[in-house]
């Protein structure tokens, strides 16, 4: 071999060696780029004559079409509802790196006095560079409904500045006498205790599926998806996210019996056949699965309600 060729080879092997090291070096991008997800709501009480904002932001560092929103479903709601919503996208530089930012604005009306809850919004993204999928899931959000306030041009009605006046003409020991009972009143008043969380899930469950007139795909996603926002709420479980197979694991940390485990994790799996197969199933199996929820639901509220009866 003689001079020149020994220099060639010699050059490949380093150039090889740079290549190398390069492609094992982790890039800025990689550690950069995470994807954030972030709900906020206005305020955190709203009378029931006005609107709430919800605000659900994907935020992510570098380039927009980084990453790719594969699934992006509406937030549950309890004592709330959608009126309407809009997206918006936009960009930012900040100390010189661009930030990408997806705004979902959600309008919300209350329904009735009492709490409201925005329960996890779950996103599927894939990052088209590496082509991973990662599932982001927000905090639920309590919302309180408050009575409503007076709309624009209505004015407080007379009665109220003539009521402190009367008040003031009967003597402040009739005031006083009035103020001890109330006090004694609200002293000797417990207040009552929350309504268990199966309460909302069975009416949710017979709003959402008609036995009547089935929706058959849409009514088993329906049932699967209420069926695991109940069970991470309940027991505080990864279910909404979790595969089929791995719920089975969560769900035995529960406390729940092993046929009531065998009976959840089929019923999902066979929703999932349904949902990726383009089957629709069968009225009877329909029928089944609603009922097999709703005695759950049942049997958990049954359990909550003699829990505090006797603490």
């Amino acid at each position: 071999m003689n001079r020149q060729t020994r220099i060639a080879v010699a050059f490949g092997l380093l150039l090889l060696l740079v290549r190398s090291g390069l492609a094992q070096s982790p890039s800025s991008d990689s550690v950069t780029t995470a994807i954030r997800i972030a709900a906020t709501v206005e305020q955190t009480k709203i009378p029931l004559n006005r609107l709430l904002r919800l605000h659900v932001t994907l935020s992510w560092q570098g380039d927009p079409s980084l990453y790719e929103i594969e699934n992006f479903d509406n937030p549950a709601l309890t004592n709330l509802e959608i009126i309407g919503t809009a997206t918006t996208n936009r960009s930012e530089v900040r100390g010189g790196k661009t930030w990408v930012f997806r705004d979902y604005e959600y309008t919300l009306k209350p329904r009735e006095l009492g709490m409201g809850y925005v329960e996890g919004v779950v996103v599927k993204c894939r990052n088209t560079r590496t082509d991973r999928e990662e599932t982001l899931v927000t905090q639920r959000i309590p919302v309180e409904v408050v009575d409503p306030v007076p709309e624009p041009g209505q004015g407080p009605s007379v009665l109220w500045f003539v009521i402190p006046v009367v008040l003031v003409v009967l003597g402040g020991a009739g005031g006083a006498l009035l103020w001890r009972q109330r006090k004694r009143k609200r002293e000797a008043e417990k207040e009552p205790p929350p309504p268990p969380v199966e309460v909302a899930y069975l009416e949710e469950l017979k709003s959402a599926v008609d036995l009547k007139q089935p929706d058959l795909r849409g009514a088993f996603d329906r049932i699967s998806k209420l069926l695991r926002r109940y069970l991470s709420e309940k027991y505080g479980i990864r279910a909404r996210e979790a595969t089929t197979a791995e719920l089975k694991d969560l769900l035995a940390e529960t406390g729940l019996e092993e046929h009531q485990i065998m009976g959840i994790q089929e019923l999902l799996a066979r929703c999932d056949e349904i949902k990726f197969s383009g089957m629709e199933g069968t009225v009877e199996e329909l029928t089944r699965f609603y009922t097999a929820v709703e005695s759950l639901l049942r049997t958990g509220m049954q359990k909550t309600e003699q829990t505090t009866e006797a603490a």
